[in-house]
């Protein structure tokens, strides 16, 4: 690849300009990110190469991303406007024998999110961050929008019909999970009207925006999730619990008050954006989150993806699910009692503990880079076994006890749970059913409690 991506480097900056270093930084089954260090006249300057290794490949994406060279015009239109986009250096076309992809600026920032949210370097540009990120949505969704209808690059979705798209997706992996069958059924009958169609980022969030210490956003990043749509859609995004990083009495990405989000987009954009209408998409956001969970997840089950990392972001599904409750049915949380068999030997749990934290303690201190992350997935997946092992049983327990309650059956309770999401799909029971409500609050607790107790532990006080 060094030869190819030198010519391609001499052909777009010149001859004479060599390649000293080529870092592959991500890479998946279908795209690629890398860091291009490059030389000429003793001046050293670094590039990022975006690239899927073939068109097949492109056409792969988890979430349904629209391909490296619509998002490179994208990015090149979102510059163009003054948003705080990379500008695009070259495009690779079929001669470079490189792939599919573009080479961009290099940009320094910080893009993680918790960082972002809580280092101290931040402390002081965090509380302007959210009037930026207002800023740049009004900008993003002034972009022209005809180019992408004209060339169908770009999908134009009224709201309602985001849902129903998101909910086939749930339903298609024909598993029961009846807190995304209620979610599905009260965005369907409470969406909003339709404000306009805007040009949609669809995935603007902390850790897709880079931020400096000093000046605040220097760059909008990852657009393959871009649509045409209502603009309080990435407008809440930013806002969904998942996105906090644990600061959640900071709404905006875990670092800024929905109030100086909304007046800055307002005043730059002209529209009369309200709190409840970020309220609804924020729903929507943790209901596509938690599909996207599953349905990642599901590429394991299938053996589309055998990756360690995919089975263990299946179980973030509860995630999205325990923010839907948040959101729609707030109330207390209750731990639920390990009752785990006290005997002579270890249990199952307790050997799930002991591996867990050899993995982390011993193994993971001697690996680096992808191996040691690797190592922390499995002491992860050794946790979720874990608390399995002491919670599952008593929770199933109470599960059945409730939906035998509310559905007057005495049925196993797989059956009984699929009879439940039916009822919710009909219509045969009322959303406002406090017995209903009860159940899947509850439900989802003890999911998260299993899954990721971390995630209850700031999520429990409530997502606003």
């Amino acid at each position: 690849m060094m030869t190819r991506l030198q010519s391609f480097i001499e052909k777009h900056l010149g001859q004479g300009v060599k390649v000293e270093n080529a870092l592959l930084l991500t890479g998946g089954a279908s795209q690629e990110t890398w860091r291009i260090d490059v030389e000429h006249n003793s001046i050293q300057t670094a590039y990022c190469l975006r690239r899927a290794k073939d068109s097949e490949s492109e056409q792969a994406l988890d979430l349904g991303g629209v391909g490296l060279m619509v998002e490179a015009e994208l990015i090149q239109a979102a510059h163009r406007v003054g948003v705080k986009a990379p500008q695009i250096v070259a495009l690779i076309s079929a001669e470079d024998d490189l792939g599919i992809g573009f080479l961009m600026q290099w940009l320094d920032g910080e893009t993680l999110g918790h960082k972002i949210a809580r280092a101290p370097e931040f402390a002081s540009i965090r509380p302007e961050l959210a009037r930026q990120c207002g800023e740049q949505l009004a900008l993003i969704h002034s972009m022209d929008t005809q180019p992408f209808l004209q060339a169908g690059s770009l999908q134009k979705m009224a709201s309602v019909d985001f849902v129903q798209q998101t909910y086939n997706q749930y339903l298609s992996l024909n598993v029961q999970q009846p807190m995304l069958d209620y979610t599905a059924r009260y965005l369907l009958e409470n969406a909003p009207k339709q404000h306009d169609y805007v040009l949609n980022h669809g995935d603007f969030r902390s850790g897709n925006l880079m931020v400096d210490p000093t000046i605040g956003i220097s760059a909008v990043l990852d657009w393959e999730l871009a649509s045409i749509a209502d603009p309080a859609k990435d407008l809440a995004w930013l806002c969904v619990n998942s996105w906090r990083f644990g600061c959640n009495e900071f709404v905006v990405g875990g670092f800024g008050d929905l109030d100086d989000l909304l007046t800055a987009y307002n005043a730059n954009s002209g529209r009369n954006i309200s709190a409840d209408d970020i309220h609804y998409w924020m729903v929507f956001g943790s209901f596509w989150w938690s599909v996207c969970c599953l349905s990642m997840g599901n590429t394991y089950k299938t053996g589309v993806n055998t990756s360690l990392e995919r089975p263990i972001i299946g179980r973030r599904a509860s995630e999205g699910q325990l923010d839907c409750v948040n959101l729609l049915l707030p109330q207390g949380f209750e731990i639920i009692p390990d009752e785990q068999n006290q005997a002579l030997l270890p249990t199952d749990a307790e050997l799930a503990e002991a591996l867990q934290a050899h993995l982390k303690d011993n193994v993971a201190p001697l690996l680096n880079g992808k191996d040691k992350f690797l190592v922390q997935v499995a002491a992860n997946a050794a946790g979720i076994l874990a608390r399995s092992a002491r919670f599952n049983a008593t929770a199933a327990n109470q599960a059945n006890n409730r939906l035998q309650a509310l559905l007057g059956d005495c049925e196993p309770q797989e059956d009984l749970n699929a009879k439940l999401c039916e009822h919710i799909r009909g219509g045969l029971i009322d959303l406002d059913n406090l017995a209903l409500q009860a159940h899947l609050r509850a439900t989802v607790e003890a999911q998260v409690l299993i899954d990721q107790p971390q995630y209850v532990e700031f999520s429990k006080r409530g997502a606003k």
